[in-house]
């Protein structure tokens, strides 16, 4: 018996610390599947114009991105989010790009079942869109193989 209360107190100290807190409905991975950005100029650029692909992955609280343009390197990043009353906020902690240290990117959101819908706005004036796609759990942990003809 005192082996098994041994077993069952290591476990419970090594399993992450999710009793009492909601699951996320971000968590997972997601794939870029439109959208829009005004670049330095004001100008609307649209993902699909520049050949943007992007994945996002999430757990509970921490998001990673990595973005390619036309088949080459766009950007990366990783921090923390959260969100509350139709508000995303990303606060970026490792990038690709110059953040300030702290700088946060709040979006309003939309979830509708695998469809995620975010859109930052800046004095009154919409800067970016991004509309995402959950990829299922099969999917997302696949590597395509040697003479995969999809690759």
């Amino acid at each position: 018996m005192r082996h098994f209360v041994t077993a069952l107190m290591t476990a419970c100290l090594l399993l992450p610390p999710v009793i009492g807190r909601a699951a996320s409905p971000f968590a997972g991975t997601w794939q870029l599947v439109d959208g829009e950005y005004l670049d330095e100029h004001g100008q609307t650029i649209r993902y699909r114009d520049v050949g943007m692909q992007s994945l996002k992955v999430l757990d509970e609280a921490n998001f990673s991105f990595t973005s390619m343009a036309n088949g080459k390197f766009w950007s990366a990043g990783a921090g923390q989010y959260h969100h509350h009353d139709k508000v995303y906020i990303e606060t970026p902690r490792y990038t690709s790009y110059d953040v300030p240290a702290g700088q946060r990117y709040e979006f309003r959101y939309q979830l509708q079942g695998d469809r995620w819908t975010n859109e930052r706005w800046e004095q009154g004036r919409r800067v970016e869109r991004e509309v995402w796609q959950r990829v299922p759990a099969a999917e997302a942990g696949t590597e395509p193989g040697p003479g995969d003809s999809s690759q």
